[in-house]
């Protein structure tokens, strides 16, 4: 089956059951799908009501169509005899059907390599370009940088105090932010709000934006609705509210926040010297620095370097400006008065990890970071490896502390200029980077400031990107748990198809396509879909929770092993499309939904009426997972709790009832009014993504 990359429609092909016996097909088509499949050439026995045999693992199967986060690829349709059935019942589980859909520590030493283009920016200071090409707006001083898991691009463009996106379509927009400096208050729209001076920004699972609006003394956070808020800062510059809500505490000049896998933010408290943590409760701590030198009103101080060693929060930084955060919890600073990288490791020590004391310089590239000099280090990032960016902006240079602690230059040739669009990022001319930011697709952006340019750097080889749940954009894996790999160059170039009748051999699933494989720690994954830029994969049952390796091979070619959390369980809803409906269905097997998102063939759901629920990465059940099985079943040893709109619903069963796929049957609660609900399920003190949303009639 083909996928194409060119367009990417949530859904091609829809097969649904029209009759309780016999199990017709129906489907939906539009004019450039494959041709209807007869359903007289169906020869497999129908099996009533048991939506597992829509789940055959050789043909693309019900949900993973739907469930586009899974894909958002147009895809063709699938043999008739894919919809079989209808719905599992927890007296009558099918467990079994097909589905279509040690902790390491190792360490790359490559050098990467990337092509260089500019995507936004002609380099004139200005405000302009909205609505048209990116690269022909005008751009003043931009900084911070982000991605969102499509691919589009957000950067802050300082001076011009606003924040601006540009989509994967390279259109321009402003989403932030009037052009005028100031602030004019809190949940109005993104657009109508005043910024003053936003640094940078980041993005959380359910796609909001953090901004820190540095001379506001304020993170802000802008919803995917538009609508703005405050999350952490009064306003009132100072150093003050450790120990209460984030709300009520003082900043003095944030220049960056960035979240953690398992939401806390961080932020660097430029202005005071230190990094701050707001935990998941919105509770405020110092975990670096002791507020030396901290800066009078809206101004930065002079800070001092002590403290390697020892307790981070007994060290003393200068001018603290950028923060990355790997997946076990360390913070990694760029301390650029003091012209050093420094870490915080997850006992709270602290030390220097590239560059040296005082020091201005531009040495040490091939060697030791420690013995390396920079002239003012500025934004960092992670990749997925592990390796630190790091823009060292008086060299005008992009360099790399590599995860064996050796240091390399991977963009500019140290002249301050603009020049090298096309060709090896080495050979560019910079001209004082400000921020870097490694996006989805393992791409490297950075905010070329004084060019009033947004470079994107294009890896050469391999490389993977963010790995994720395969929904909810979470960067927490699990055994038996549906993934997504995203990166570049990940399969032949032109190559994007889902497994096959073909690569199953003895009934087991494919740990290869096309030459194509994942592993997680060195055990093989189950690949059922493969494209240059990304991976859907099965996690082995046997996968442990502890630091994770994941690396995909192409034809030979590996990308770096990419270090992921892993848990006992990652839970997630399947959605429909890229959301936000839960993937649902009432008991004679129609589609759950508003009326809009499949016209004729969704409909909401009913106050007590039983439904059933689809989920992913819930844990071990009550029959062991053998590796490779086509067949998994058994429920889950105690029941999730569900809440529908905040109220708690019955749950008459919950298991699995195919590889990686889970069913929840689920009362409705009869008080709920008309309209879309909140959905969420609790299972061992973990919750489902946020944002999911079930429709009620």
């Amino acid at each position: 089956m083909e996928v194409p990359q060119a367009s990417r429609p949530t859904l091609l092909s829809l097969h649904h059951l029209h009759a309780a016996t016999g199990c017709t097909v129906g489907e939906e088509r539009r004019s450039d799908e494959a041709p209807a499949v007869d359903s007289a050439a169906c020869t497999e026995p129908a099996f009533g009501f048991n939506l597992s045999d829509y789940m055959g693992p050789r043909a693309l199967q019900f949900l993973v169509l739907l469930s586009a986060c899974i894909f958002q690829l147009s895809i063709a349709s699938p043999p008739a005899c894919a919809a079989n059935a209808c719905i599992t019942t927890p007296s009558g589980s099918a467990g079994g059907c097909k589905n279509t859909i040690a902790q390491t520590t190792a360490q790359t030493t490559a050098v990467p390599s990337f092509t260089i283009t500019t995507i936004a920016g002609n380099t004139r200071t200005g405000y302009s370009g909205d609505g048209g090409p990116a690269i022909d707006a005008e751009l003043n001083d931009p900084r911070g940088i982000v991605t969102d898991p499509a691919g589009n691009v957000y950067f802050c463009d300082r001076d011009n105090n606003v924040v601006r996106k540009v989509d994967t379509n390279g259109v321009i927009t402003t989403i932030a932010g009037t052009g005028v400096a100031g602030y004019n208050g809190d949940n109005i729209l993104g657009t109508k709000a005043e910024l003053n001076e936003p640094w940078r920004v980041t993005i959380d699972p359910a796609g909001n934006l953090y901004i820190a609006d540095a001379a506001n003394d304020r993170i802000r956070k802008l919803a995917p609705s538009g609508i703005i808020t405050t999350v952490v800062g009064t306003g009132q510059p100072g150093y003050s509210g450790d120990g209460g809500p984030a709300a009520s505490a003082t900043l003095r000049i944030p220049e960056q926040a960035s979240l953690d896998v398992f939401g806390n933010l961080y932020i660097a408290d430029t202005g005071n010297n230190v990094i701050r943590k707001v935990s998941t409760s919105g509770v405020i701590t110092t975990v670096a620095g002791t507020g030396f030198g901290a800066g009078v009103g809206n101004s930065t101080g002079n800070g001092a370097y002590s403290g390697d060693g020892g307790p981070a929060t007994q060290a003393e930084l200068n001018l603290p400006v950028s923060i990355a955060l790997d997946p076990s919890d360390q913070i990694w600073i760029s301390d650029q008065l003091n012209n050093v990288i420094r870490k915080v490791n997850t006992s709270g020590v602290i030390s220097t990890v590239a560059g040296i004391y005082n020091k201005i310089g531009y040495t040490g590239d091939g060697g030791p970071a420690t013995s390396a000099t920079f002239n003012t280090p500025a934004g960092i990032d992670m990749d997925s490896a592990g390796n630190i960016y790091i823009t060292d902006a008086g060299n005008n240079v992009l360099r790399v502390l590599l995860t064996n602690g050796t240091i390399q230059t991977v963009a500019g040739n140290g002249i301050a200029g603009f020049a090298g669009d096309g060709g090896p990022a080495l050979k560019a001319e910079l001209d004082s980077l400000r921020q870097v930011a490694v996006g989805t697709f393992g791409d490297v952006y950075i905010a070329d400031s004084f060019n009033n340019a947004i470079r994107k750097l294009t890896p050469s080889g391999p490389t993977a990107g963010e790995i994720t749940n395969a929904f909810g954009n979470i960067q927490i894996l699990a055994a038996n748990t549906w993934l997504i790999i995203k990166g570049a160059n990940l399969a032949p170039a032109g190559d994007s198809r889902t497994w096959a009748a073909s690569d199953f051999v003895n009934n087991q699933l494919p740990t290869s396509l096309d030459g194509v494989s994942v592993t997680l720690n060195g055990v093989k994954g189950y690949v059922y879909y493969i494209s240059p830029e990304q991976i859907n994969v099965l996690a082995p049952p046997t996968l442990a929770p502890g630091l994770t390796q994941v690396q995909v091979t192409n034809n030979g070619a590996e990308t770096a092993p990419a270090s992921v959390v892993a848990q006992a369980i990652s839970p997630t809803f399947f959605i429909f499309g890229a959301g936000p409906y839960v993937t649902a269905v009432h008991l004679n097997s129609a589609l759950i939904g508003p009326t809009t998102l499949y016209p004729g063939l969704s409909t909401p759901a009913n106050p007590g009426e039983t439904i059933v629920l689809f989920a992913n990465g819930f844990g071990p059940t009550t029959t062991a997972v053998a590796a490779g099985s086509e067949q998994q079943s058994g429920a889950l040893p105690t029941l999730p709790v569900v809440t529908i709109g905040g109220v708690a619903a019955t749950v008459q069963f919950a298991g699995l009832i195919s590889p990686g796929l889970y069913q929840f049957n689920v009362v409705v609660p009869s008080t709920l009014p008309a309209g879309d609900a909140s959905l969420v399920a609790t299972y061992n003190g973990q919750s489902t993504q946020a944002g999911v949303l079930l429709t009620i009639q």
